[in-house]
């Protein structure tokens, strides 16, 4: 799927590129990747709810704050935890 080849620019170079296979499998994850986006678009349209925008949010706001951090606001630290 993949081979290499010489750069006749630069002889030192022996860059990749894909075979004919490579490509046509190339292309049926492109086409997988398109049909799993408008999926999710047609979810977050009939739900009213973006879940990857939602996900994504919360893995912001997880690198800011540590889950056991947040509990430990909450609830107090957790038998076990080490101090946020």
């Amino acid at each position: 799927m993949v081979e290499r080849f010489a750069d006749p620019d630069d002889l030192r170079r022996k860059p990749y590129k894909l075979t004919v296979a490579g490509r046509k499998e190339a292309a049926k994850v492109r086409a997988a990747i398109a049909a799993h986006a408008q999926a999710q678009q047609e979810l977050a349209r009939e739900t009213g709810l973006d879940l990857v925008a939602l996900l994504d949010r919360a893995l912001v706001l997880q690198a800011d704050s540590r889950l056991s951090a947040r509990i430990a606001r909450h609830h107090g630290p957790m038998p076990g935890a080490s101090a946020p």
